[in-house]
């Protein structure tokens, strides 16, 4: 490349590579650190949202998950740096949320929907990844087809996402007509086919029912599952063993969400029919995988975590079905065992049925498979496996930079944090942090179209401080977790006295403020804490 006459510089345009370590050979002289230095490249995107608490590891994760997506967004949302460099649709529909806090991705998302629905297939199906290219699109054809169920997904779930954050319903209008020839595809697909291997009794009604199961062709499932993944079975056999339900969660899924769609839309008649869709998915679901117990055939965390998410069963039998999630969580020692597509709901479905106190000993935990199980090995970037450095030192061939599983970050935001949406666009947000027993403060901040939101929290022995900014034309609630109304002070006033709090009320385990915008700063007695 150089002509070794004199200075030459040599920078190439067409190629990037992902790395941590580079080895030098061949140079000319003593190797110091300072004759070299590595050039970051990433699509210029604006800095949005910062989460850091009192926990190092914590912030260690945080960081990780930047640093995956800084190296993931260079004029599309790859999937990793240093292998295949390619828009994954998988990967980007569950990252999304936590992408959208940490950057501005409203105009870099558009655009790489405008490339998803100039790749759309004339049957409707969504590729696999974004841009297509020939080589994967050969490889996807001798699997018998171009998709995947939470794949494909991503040309729903990735503009719903960009409407709740940014608030612009025009992504959603240039979207629709992807969205449903996306679930005419599916409604074909699932309808014309039943497979081959059904086991027991083909009544009447339960062959009417497999028009609304998608369990035919090829699924990647829930991808990456631990206990089915492992260095010598690679990844196929967790595909396999849970492609039908998957497949079938994100139809009813996918279907609801379009509904919810064509509302804001004002297209009543298709809202009717997609939200009747996915009423009729959801019942075949559960007349066919449903125990009595609770159980699923495909007995793996991963699948619960989906049905409960996804509203797969009815609700007299949620409690049975979250009892059987937490009980695989509790055998497998609180380590995760969920793929790529379940694991961005595992947290909130544990956290909103009651069960925060799992969710904390799985975000703690340091063996793997967990979160941080890959920050105490040493990780900059998030891990394409759970465990791509096995627990006895050795390296494996996995990507050691794959943002999907750093979709925890959203979850970090929200419910850590305490930055939650109200109304589309942020115009109304929601305050309400959650302390843990682990953390002593978290600082949290977002920049949403109408401006900075920003919350941080402070427990000790006795008080807990929240300190709120919430931008002008906007307005918040703001719960204030294990308080009295009677105890809490703004600046050092009651809150009742305080300009900008428009109402107040106590419940048995909070303070629920309405506020305008403007800053506060509340303290009050912590009812779990000492002396209280």
């Amino acid at each position: 490349v150089l002509k070794g006459e004199g200075e030459e510089v040599y920078e190439p345009l067409f190629t990037f590579h992902g790395f941590r370590y580079v080895k030098i050979t061949g140079y000319p002289g003593e190797v110091k650190l300072d004759n070299f230095s590595a050039v970051v490249l990433y699509s210029a995107l604006e800095t949005s949202g910062n989460f850091e608490c009192s926990d190092k590891r914590i912030n260690q994760l945080q960081s990780n998950i930047m640093w995956s997506q800084k190296g993931n967004m260079l004029s599309i949302p790859t999937d990793c740096p240093q292998r295949e460099r390619s828009g994954f649709t998988g990967d980007i529909q569950v990252y999304a949320p936590t992408a959208c806090f940490n950057m501005d991705m409203a105009a870099f998302l558009t655009r790489w929907l405008r490339n998803l629905k100039a790749e759309q297939r004339p049957d409707g199906a969504v590729p696999v990844m974004v841009p297509y290219f020939p080589a994967i699109e050969e490889l996807q054809a001798g699997m018998g087809t171009h998709t995947s169920a939470g794949w494909g997904d991503a040309c729903i779930i990735v503009p719903w996402t960009l409407y709740q954050v940014y608030g612009d319903k025009q992504i959603l209008e240039d979207m629709y007509p992807v969205m449903v020839k996306w679930l005419d595809y599916i409604f074909q697909d699932a309808a014309a086919n039943i497979p081959e291997n059904l086991t027991g009794e083909m009544t009447k009604e339960r062959r009417e029912r497999q028009r609304y199961l998608w369990n035919t062709g090829f699924h990647f499932g829930d991808w990456l599952i631990p206990s089915l993944c492992d260095e010598q079975d690679g990844a196929m056999r967790g595909a396999f063993a849970t492609k039908e339900l998957v497949a079938t969660c994100f139809y009813a899924y996918s279907a609801e969400l379009t509904a919810n769609i064509a509302r804001i839309l004002s297209k009543t008649g298709d809202a009717d029919y997609y939200q009747d869709l996915a009423g009729k998915v959801r019942q075949a679901f559960a007349a066919e995988y449903l125990g009595e117990d609770g159980s699923f055939p495909a007995h793996f965390q991963g699948i619960y975590v989906l049905a409960l998410q996804m509203k797969m069963v009815p609700e007299a039998m949620r409690d049975k079905v979250l009892n059987q999630l937490v009980g695989l969580i509790e055998k497998n020692g609180y380590r995760l065992d969920t793929g790529f597509l379940s694991v961005p709901f595992l947290m909130d479905v544990l956290s909103e049925n009651g069960r925060r106190d799992v969710a904390n000993k799985i975000l703690y935990q340091t063996q793997s498979p967990s979160w941080l199980y890959q920050v105490e090995k040493g990780a900059t970037t998030m891990w394409e496996r759970w465990e791509a450095i096995l627990p006895n030192g050795k390296v494996t061939g996995s990507s050691f930079n794959h943002y999907a599983f750093g979709c925890i970050g959203d979850w970090l935001y929200r419910m850590v944090g305490g930055i939650r949406l109200g109304k589309e666009g942020y115009r109304h947000s929601v305050i309400q942090p959650e302390p843990d027993e682990h953390l002593t403060y978290a600082k949290t901040r977002f920049h949403s179209v109408y401006g900075e939101i920003a919350v941080e929290w402070r427990l000790n022995a006795r008080t807990m401080s929240l300190a709120v900014t919430i931008p002008a034309n906007t307005t918040a609630t703001v719960v204030l977790p294990a308080a009295k109304l009677n105890n809490v002070r703004e600046s050092g006033m009651s809150v009742e006295l305080t300009k900008g709090v428009l109402a107040a009320a106590e419940t048995e385990n909070a303070v629920t403020l309405e506020v305008g915008s403007g800053s506060y700063q509340f303290e009050y007695c912590y009812k779990k804490g000492m002396g209280c």
